[in-house]
Protein backbone atom coordinates (compact mmCIF):
# COMPACT_ATOMS: atom_id res chain seq x y z
CA UNK A 1 0.00 0.00 0.00
CA UNK A 2 1.34 3.22 -0.70
CA UNK A 3 2.25 6.07 1.68
CA UNK A 4 -0.52 8.46 0.50
CA UNK A 5 -2.95 5.37 0.60
CA UNK A 6 -2.29 4.33 4.34
CA UNK A 7 -2.19 7.89 5.66
CA UNK A 8 -5.75 8.69 4.35
CA UNK A 9 -6.81 4.78 5.39
CA UNK A 10 -5.51 5.79 8.75
CA UNK A 11 -7.32 9.16 8.54
CA UNK A 12 -10.74 7.86 8.11
CA UNK A 13 -10.46 5.84 10.78
CA UNK A 14 -9.59 7.96 13.47
CA UNK A 15 -11.77 10.01 12.60
CA UNK A 16 -14.50 7.05 12.92
CA UNK A 17 -12.77 6.50 16.27
CA UNK A 18 -13.10 10.15 17.49
CA UNK A 19 -17.14 10.05 16.32
CA UNK A 20 -18.05 6.69 17.56
CA UNK A 21 -16.37 7.26 21.02
CA UNK A 22 -18.80 10.36 20.80
CA UNK A 23 -21.76 9.27 20.06
CA UNK A 24 -21.33 6.02 22.01
CA UNK A 25 -21.42 8.56 25.23
CA UNK A 26 -24.11 10.77 24.33
CA UNK A 27 -26.30 7.69 22.86
CA UNK A 28 -25.31 6.01 26.72
CA UNK A 29 -26.33 9.48 28.60
CA UNK A 30 -29.50 9.98 26.65
CA UNK A 31 -30.38 6.31 26.49
CA UNK A 32 -30.23 6.69 30.30
CA UNK A 33 -31.91 9.93 31.11
CA UNK A 34 -34.15 9.70 28.26
CA UNK A 35 -35.52 6.53 29.30
CA UNK A 36 -34.90 4.64 25.89
CA UNK A 37 -33.67 0.89 26.02
CA UNK A 38 -33.15 0.94 22.06
CA UNK A 39 -30.83 4.27 22.23
CA UNK A 40 -28.45 2.30 24.92
CA UNK A 41 -28.54 -0.80 22.39
CA UNK A 42 -26.96 1.93 19.93
CA UNK A 43 -24.78 2.96 22.07
CA UNK A 44 -23.30 -0.64 21.98
CA UNK A 45 -23.67 -0.60 18.67
CA UNK A 46 -21.31 2.97 18.31
CA UNK A 47 -18.97 0.73 20.77
CA UNK A 48 -18.45 -1.96 18.40
CA UNK A 49 -18.03 0.46 16.27
CA UNK A 50 -14.99 2.06 18.06
CA UNK A 51 -13.85 -1.41 18.46
CA UNK A 52 -13.65 -2.60 14.72
CA UNK A 53 -12.42 1.21 14.10
CA UNK A 54 -9.42 -0.10 15.94
CA UNK A 55 -9.30 -3.87 14.41
CA UNK A 56 -9.27 -1.76 11.14
CA UNK A 57 -6.36 0.12 12.35
CA UNK A 58 -4.61 -3.15 12.86
CA UNK A 59 -5.74 -4.46 9.15
CA UNK A 60 -4.13 -1.32 7.61
CA UNK A 61 -1.14 -1.47 9.29
CA UNK A 62 -0.47 -5.04 8.24
CA UNK A 63 -1.54 -4.46 4.96
CA UNK A 64 1.00 -2.01 4.41
CA UNK A 65 3.79 -4.69 5.35
CA UNK A 66 5.61 -6.08 2.34
CA UNK A 67 7.13 -9.21 1.51
CA UNK A 68 9.29 -10.76 4.15
CA UNK A 69 11.34 -14.23 4.42
CA UNK A 70 8.48 -15.22 6.32
CA UNK A 71 5.33 -14.34 4.52
CA UNK A 72 6.22 -14.80 0.95
CA UNK A 73 2.80 -13.94 -0.38
CA UNK A 74 2.77 -10.52 2.16
CA UNK A 75 0.36 -10.39 4.46
CA UNK A 76 -3.17 -10.40 2.62
CA UNK A 77 -4.34 -12.58 4.87
CA UNK A 78 -3.88 -10.23 8.38
CA UNK A 79 -6.46 -8.56 7.18
CA UNK A 80 -8.87 -11.11 6.04
CA UNK A 81 -8.57 -12.00 9.53
CA UNK A 82 -9.25 -9.18 11.06
CA UNK A 83 -11.99 -8.50 9.17
CA UNK A 84 -13.96 -11.90 10.41
CA UNK A 85 -12.68 -11.26 13.54
CA UNK A 86 -14.87 -7.70 13.12
CA UNK A 87 -17.71 -9.97 11.56
CA UNK A 88 -17.65 -12.27 14.63
CA UNK A 89 -17.95 -9.50 16.92
CA UNK A 90 -20.99 -7.52 15.44
CA UNK A 91 -22.62 -11.14 15.33
CA UNK A 92 -21.82 -11.77 19.17
CA UNK A 93 -23.40 -8.20 19.82
CA UNK A 94 -26.52 -8.10 17.86
CA UNK A 95 -27.30 -11.47 19.43
CA UNK A 96 -26.86 -10.04 22.79
CA UNK A 97 -29.01 -7.31 22.21
CA UNK A 98 -31.71 -9.57 20.71
CA UNK A 99 -32.07 -11.08 23.45
CA UNK A 100 -32.56 -8.71 25.93
CA UNK A 101 -34.62 -6.89 23.64
CA UNK A 102 -37.06 -9.99 23.05
CA UNK A 103 -37.18 -10.36 27.11
CA UNK A 104 -38.41 -6.41 27.20
CA UNK A 105 -41.11 -7.38 25.03
CA UNK A 106 -42.33 -10.75 26.25
CA UNK A 107 -42.78 -9.00 29.68
CA UNK A 108 -44.14 -5.86 28.25
CA UNK A 109 -41.23 -3.98 30.10
CA UNK A 110 -40.13 -0.44 29.53
CA UNK A 111 -40.30 3.38 30.00
CA UNK A 112 -41.85 6.21 28.18
CA UNK A 113 -38.44 8.01 26.14
CA UNK A 114 -37.92 11.79 26.63
CA UNK A 115 -37.06 14.33 23.86
CA UNK A 116 -34.00 13.71 24.53
CA UNK A 117 -33.82 10.09 22.99
CA UNK A 118 -35.19 11.56 19.88
CA UNK A 119 -32.64 14.45 19.55
CA UNK A 120 -29.86 12.11 20.17
CA UNK A 121 -31.16 9.61 17.51
CA UNK A 122 -31.17 12.47 15.07
CA UNK A 123 -27.19 13.23 15.31
CA UNK A 124 -26.07 9.65 15.04
CA UNK A 125 -27.95 9.32 11.93
CA UNK A 126 -26.62 12.02 10.52
CA UNK A 127 -23.38 11.56 11.42
CA UNK A 128 -22.88 7.97 10.69
CA UNK A 129 -24.02 8.50 7.14
CA UNK A 130 -21.81 11.13 6.92
CA UNK A 131 -18.81 8.43 8.49
CA UNK A 132 -19.97 5.97 5.68
CA UNK A 133 -19.91 8.03 2.66
CA UNK A 134 -16.42 9.29 3.29
CA UNK A 135 -15.19 5.60 4.72
CA UNK A 136 -16.40 3.76 1.77
CA UNK A 137 -15.23 6.24 -0.53
CA UNK A 138 -11.55 5.80 0.78
CA UNK A 139 -12.16 2.03 1.14
CA UNK A 140 -13.01 1.45 -2.45
CA UNK A 141 -10.24 4.46 -3.76
CA UNK A 142 -7.25 2.50 -1.45
CA UNK A 143 -9.22 -1.10 -2.20
CA UNK A 144 -9.09 -2.02 1.55
CA UNK A 145 -11.47 -4.49 2.51
CA UNK A 146 -11.51 -3.83 6.23
CA UNK A 147 -12.55 0.03 5.44
CA UNK A 148 -14.82 -0.59 2.80
CA UNK A 149 -16.42 -3.58 5.69
CA UNK A 150 -15.86 -1.01 8.19
CA UNK A 151 -18.16 2.26 6.55
CA UNK A 152 -20.93 -0.46 6.23
CA UNK A 153 -21.18 -1.06 9.50
CA UNK A 154 -21.17 2.54 9.89
CA UNK A 155 -23.99 2.39 7.46
CA UNK A 156 -26.09 -0.40 9.51
CA UNK A 157 -25.49 2.00 12.96
CA UNK A 158 -27.01 4.70 10.87
CA UNK A 159 -30.16 2.63 9.66
CA UNK A 160 -30.73 1.77 13.42
CA UNK A 161 -30.39 4.99 14.78
CA UNK A 162 -33.18 5.32 12.06
CA UNK A 163 -35.22 2.58 13.68
CA UNK A 164 -34.15 4.61 16.98
CA UNK A 165 -35.76 7.28 16.09
CA UNK A 166 -39.01 6.24 14.65
CA UNK A 167 -39.79 3.99 17.76
CA UNK A 168 -38.63 6.22 20.02
CA UNK A 169 -40.50 9.36 19.04
CA UNK A 170 -43.64 6.90 18.49
CA UNK A 171 -43.25 6.18 22.02
CA UNK A 172 -42.82 9.70 22.81
CA UNK A 173 -45.58 10.61 21.20
CA UNK A 174 -48.26 8.10 22.21
CA UNK A 175 -47.03 6.61 26.07
CA UNK A 176 -49.22 4.16 25.62
CA UNK A 177 -46.68 2.74 23.04
CA UNK A 178 -43.21 2.34 25.05
CA UNK A 179 -43.00 -0.94 23.81
CA UNK A 180 -42.02 0.14 20.24
CA UNK A 181 -38.87 0.92 22.19
CA UNK A 182 -38.19 -2.37 22.87
CA UNK A 183 -39.20 -3.57 19.10
CA UNK A 184 -36.96 -0.45 17.85
CA UNK A 185 -33.91 -2.13 19.89
CA UNK A 186 -34.79 -5.49 17.84
CA UNK A 187 -34.67 -3.89 15.36
CA UNK A 188 -31.07 -2.64 15.57
CA UNK A 189 -30.15 -6.14 16.36
CA UNK A 190 -31.33 -7.56 13.23
CA UNK A 191 -29.07 -4.57 11.69
CA UNK A 192 -25.51 -5.64 13.65
CA UNK A 193 -26.37 -9.24 12.79
CA UNK A 194 -27.13 -8.89 9.62
CA UNK A 195 -23.71 -6.90 8.48
CA UNK A 196 -21.54 -9.02 11.16
CA UNK A 197 -22.66 -12.08 8.60
CA UNK A 198 -21.89 -10.49 5.87
CA UNK A 199 -18.44 -9.53 6.91
CA UNK A 200 -16.91 -12.80 8.13
CA UNK A 201 -18.72 -14.52 5.39
CA UNK A 202 -16.51 -12.26 2.78
CA UNK A 203 -13.39 -12.86 5.13
CA UNK A 204 -14.37 -16.88 5.15
CA UNK A 205 -14.47 -16.86 1.25
CA UNK A 206 -10.63 -15.65 1.57
CA UNK A 207 -9.60 -17.98 3.64
CA UNK A 208 -10.81 -20.74 1.99
CA UNK A 209 -8.77 -19.16 -1.25
CA UNK A 210 -11.90 -18.40 -3.22
CA UNK A 211 -12.11 -17.26 -6.79
CA UNK A 212 -11.98 -13.79 -7.80
CA UNK A 213 -15.36 -12.50 -9.37
CA UNK A 214 -16.04 -13.74 -13.16
CA UNK A 215 -15.44 -10.15 -14.44
CA UNK A 216 -12.16 -10.09 -12.83
CA UNK A 217 -11.12 -13.26 -14.23
CA UNK A 218 -12.03 -12.27 -17.84
CA UNK A 219 -10.52 -9.68 -17.38
CA UNK A 220 -6.97 -11.11 -16.39
CA UNK A 221 -8.05 -13.30 -19.33
CA UNK A 222 -8.30 -10.44 -22.00
CA UNK A 223 -5.19 -8.54 -20.92
CA UNK A 224 -3.08 -11.70 -21.16
CA UNK A 225 -4.66 -12.72 -24.86
CA UNK A 226 -3.29 -8.70 -25.75
CA UNK A 227 0.16 -9.36 -25.30
CA UNK A 228 2.03 -10.48 -28.62
CA UNK A 229 2.56 -13.32 -29.33
CA UNK A 230 0.12 -15.27 -26.86
CA UNK A 231 -1.82 -17.97 -28.84
CA UNK A 232 -3.93 -18.87 -25.76
CA UNK A 233 -4.73 -18.68 -22.39
CA UNK A 234 -5.57 -22.10 -20.13
CA UNK A 235 -5.59 -23.28 -16.97
CA UNK A 236 -6.25 -20.21 -15.07
CA UNK A 237 -5.92 -19.87 -11.19
CA UNK A 238 -6.45 -17.31 -9.19
CA UNK A 239 -6.99 -16.38 -5.06
CA UNK A 240 -7.83 -13.53 -2.86
CA UNK A 241 -4.76 -12.57 0.11
CA UNK A 242 -6.76 -9.89 1.66
CA UNK A 243 -7.64 -7.46 -0.93
CA UNK A 244 -5.42 -8.77 -2.97
CA UNK A 245 -5.00 -11.05 -5.95
CA UNK A 246 -2.93 -13.72 -6.95
CA UNK A 247 -2.54 -15.44 -10.30
CA UNK A 248 -1.32 -18.21 -11.79
CA UNK A 249 -2.19 -19.18 -15.44
CA UNK A 250 -0.07 -21.15 -19.08
CA UNK A 251 -0.09 -19.58 -21.92
CA UNK A 252 0.10 -21.14 -25.37
CA UNK A 253 3.10 -19.74 -28.08
CA UNK A 254 4.73 -20.67 -31.04
CA UNK A 255 6.93 -23.80 -30.36
CA UNK A 256 10.03 -22.75 -32.45
CA UNK A 257 10.46 -19.22 -30.75
CA UNK A 258 13.61 -18.71 -28.72
CA UNK A 259 14.15 -19.23 -24.68
CA UNK A 260 14.60 -15.72 -24.75
CA UNK A 261 11.78 -14.74 -26.89
CA UNK A 262 9.06 -16.83 -24.66
CA UNK A 263 10.84 -15.01 -21.89
CA UNK A 264 9.88 -11.50 -23.23
CA UNK A 265 6.24 -12.30 -23.99
CA UNK A 266 5.78 -13.74 -20.66
CA UNK A 267 7.37 -10.96 -19.06
CA UNK A 268 5.05 -8.53 -21.22
CA UNK A 269 1.81 -10.04 -19.79
CA UNK A 270 2.58 -10.18 -16.49
CA UNK A 271 3.58 -6.11 -16.87
CA UNK A 272 -0.14 -5.65 -18.89
CA UNK A 273 -2.04 -7.35 -15.65
CA UNK A 274 0.02 -5.37 -13.05
CA UNK A 275 -1.16 -2.31 -15.25
CA UNK A 276 -4.36 -2.83 -16.13
CA UNK A 277 -5.46 -4.95 -12.75
CA UNK A 278 -3.94 -3.09 -9.63
CA UNK A 279 -5.40 -5.49 -7.45
CA UNK A 280 -3.27 -7.84 -8.51
CA UNK A 281 0.06 -8.50 -6.58
CA UNK A 282 1.57 -11.63 -7.97
CA UNK A 283 1.56 -13.64 -11.10
CA UNK A 284 3.19 -16.81 -12.51
CA UNK A 285 2.69 -17.57 -15.80
CA UNK A 286 3.19 -20.79 -17.35
CA UNK A 287 4.73 -21.38 -21.12
CA UNK A 288 4.19 -23.59 -23.32
CA UNK A 289 4.15 -24.72 -26.90
CA UNK A 290 0.35 -24.56 -28.67
CA UNK A 291 -0.67 -27.04 -30.48
CA UNK A 292 -0.92 -27.30 -33.77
Amino acid sequence: MKDHDYKLGVHITVTGILVNLFLFVIKLAGGVWGQSYALIADAVHSASDFFTDLLALVGLKYLRKKKDEEHHYGHGKVETLTAMFLGIFLLGTGVLIARNAFLNIYHHRGLVPEKMAIVVAVISVVLNEVLFRFTRQIGKKIKSSVLIGNAWHHRSDAFSSLAVLIGVGAAYVNPDWHVLDSYAALLVSFFIIWIGCQIAWEGTRDIIDSAPAAHILDKIKATAMSAPGVIRVSQMRARHSGNRIIVDFNIEVDPHITVESGHEIATEVEDRIFAELPEVMDVLVHMEPAEK
